[in-house]
């Protein structure tokens, strides 16, 4: 499918489920691998401290707090934070902590698990989460791997997901091991990128204008990521056993301000999409 120019544009431009389906089992090695050098090997993947500079000026790390209080994600987090009152949490794909910190000292936090392909980003938080011991009791975790190759002992209340799950293409793999990492009544929170209207216009003008579709592109560019979408969700629980969707969030592109009068299109002229899952046995 990724050898020709018109594969490769159904590649990007599919529901990532439709897509995975569509490739061989080699070219889908290929990706996996892809994606596992891309997060680890960009500048600001291998250098926490530069993570998210260009979207933030200080970065997106564990010291933006003020930045973590004033994003959308962060305010929701908060929310199911309070609602919930989780006392083991476990993060997939912290990165620099942008939102971990948030977790961490939360009141009923107690233990902290924290699992990234990036050893950097592991380094990075080992001392901050010192830190947070030397506050109230508490105890943590940091594990190296990939969560759909690693065998956790532990069962959570809480699993967070921020911006990881566009990173990962076999993701009924990857919800079938989190839900059997949920206690009962458990709930997973994952906010991504959105895969609809400002992300596929992007794409196609990106194929038109900026050379997506040569041959050079599509070798050295396998780790392009798919972003969400509600209707892959809603497929993903029907083949996950005891797991529900509870809420879904829809963030629009700031520069579309009147965005309430557009309410029953808010799916797909989102660039955003969170989800909250909860286990139901």
């Amino acid at each position: 499918m990724l050898n020709s120019s018109f594969g490769f544009l159904l590649y990007l431009l599919l529901r990532n489920d439709v897509s995975w389906r569509l490739l061989s089992a080699k070219e889908k090695e290929a990706i996996l691998e892809a994606n596992k050098n891309y997060n680890t090997e960009r500048e600001d993947y291998a250098n926490p401290e530069k993570y998210g500079a260009e979207r933030y000026l200080n970065g997106e790390n564990w010291d933006s707090f003020q930045l973590r209080k004033e994003d959308y994600r962060g305010q929701i987090l908060l929310k199911i934070l309070e609602r919930e009152n989780p006392q083991k949490v476990l993060e997939v794909g912290p990165g620099a902590g942008f939102h971990s910190k948030l977790i961490c000292e939360y009141k009923t936090v107690t233990h902290y698990t924290a699992i990234d392909i990036g050893q950097a980003f592991l380094d990075y938080l080992c001392p901050c989460l010192e830190k947070i011991k030397e506050k109230k009791q508490f105890t943590y975790n940091l594990i190296l791997g990939e969560i759909t190759e690693t065998a956790l002992a532990d069962k959570y209340n809480l699993i967070v997901l921020f911006s990881t799950v566009h990173h990962i293409p076999n993701r009924t793999d990857l919800f079938n091991n989190l839900n059997n990492l949920l206690l009962q009544n458990g709930i997973i929170f994952c906010f991504d990128p959105s895969h609809y209207i400002p992300r596929i216009l992007g794409l196609i003008k990106k194929c038109l204008f900026q050379g997506y579709l040569r041959k050079k592109y599509r070798s050295g560019n396998l780790s392009t990521h798919h972003m969400c979408s509600l209707g892959e969700y809603k497929k993903i629980v029907r083949q996950v056993p005891d797991l529900k969707i509870e809420e879904v969030f829809f963030k629009p592109p700031d520069r579309i301000k009147e965005y309430n009068r557009l309410f029953i299109f808010s799916r797909w002229f989102s660039n955003e999409i969170g989800i909250v899952f909860r286990k139901t046995k």
